[in-house]
């Protein structure tokens, strides 16, 4: 019998109570007054956690999990002055935990709409859209951003704005505070993350003075610090030569596949998303073409005219 080892995060000190997570057992999370009895809690917690899941293997009992995100015939359009612009028209798909999906489409075409239809920033002129299983139009504006906050990220580089003499550590401290975390846990957990997706050495520079790269970084572990299960990112900046994007893609597969989170990386370069579980494209105001990560995506063949012009 092989033991496998499982990391404990632990955060707290003795003027509060500790609290503790493992990254390698998604949910599973307890509390203790001393560092010691809140380490025996996760550990009896993950071993719980993990009998369970056994005993249902062993039994047969194991049911399908229903998918995270599901949408059923969702329609977006804007009405500004006496113009009507549809973005889509009866969107209908289904995305499971812990899978990498890549949705793909030319500039305009939709993503970014869809990514917030997804984070629940926006909400559908028709169909239904179910996180979890719940339907967010039920519930309250505070209640679907309170239960989205802690469950989505959306990563889009245009909106990241940290202060001009704002520290990477700090930048992230403040967007996991949001969870009730006095500074002190709230900069533990924003080093942890920093390490985890390669960039700890950059946790005291000026975010503003970062490199492409970096930065890209530092804004994925802005987005993984409060800890979501549904991850979206908006045409992530792949610059820094082919080693630095297939690095980064090895990490979001890696977390995918790892820790059972859900990434959903839209773009317009098809090579943003080498190794995804499945391909979308948005095309004429539909998401069509899901296409399994084995296939071969072909683009559309030059027309006679076209091949007809001189080779360069």
């Amino acid at each position: 019998m092989i033991a496998k080892r499982h990391v404990i995060v632990v955060e707290g000190d003795d003027s509060t109570n500790y609290s503790a997570y493992s990254p390698d057992v998604p949910g599973v999370v307890a509390t203790g007054a001393t560092r010691e009895e809140c380490e025996r809690e996760l550990r009896d917690a993950i071993k719980f956690h993990l009998e369970g899941l056994s005993d249902d293997e062993q039994s047969g009992t194991t049911e399908p999990e229903a998918a995270l995100l599901a949408l059923q015939d969702v329609g977006q359009r804007y009405i500004h002055g006496r113009l009507e612009v549809t973005v889509f028209e009866r969107v209908s798909f289904e995305i499971a935990t812990g899978t990498f999906v890549g949705i793909h489409g030319i500039q305009g075409s939709g993503k970014s709409t869809l990514l917030r239809l997804m984070a629940g920033i926006e909400s559908p002129s028709a169909g239904t859209i179910r996180f979890e299983g719940c339907d967010l139009a039920t519930m309250s504006a505070v209640d679907r951003s309170r239960f989205l906050r802690s469950r989505v990220a959306l990563m889009a580089p245009q909106d990241w704005s940290p202060g001009p003499r704002e520290t990477v550590l700090d930048h992230l401290a403040l967007s996991s505070a949001s969870l009730g975390l006095n500074l002190r846990e709230a900069r533990r957990r924003a080093e942890h993350v920093l390490d985890k997706v390669g960039v700890a050495d950059q946790a005291r520079m000026v975010a503003t003075s970062l490199q492409i790269p970096d930065r890209t970084r530092v804004m994925l572990a802005q987005a993984l610090v409060r800890g979501p299960s549904l991850l979206l990112i908006d045409e992530p900046a792949m610059t820094g030569g082919l080693s630095g994007r297939d690095a980064l893609l090895a990490l979001l597969r890696a977390l995918s596949r790892e820790q059972g989170l859900t990434v959903v990386l839209a773009s317009r370069e098809l090579v943003a998303m080498m190794g995804a579980d499945t391909l979308m494209s948005v095309v004429n105001r539909e998401v069509v073409e899901t296409t399994p990560r084995a296939e071969v995506v072909q683009f559309p063949k030059r027309t006679a005219a076209e091949g007809k012009g001189p080779r360069r």
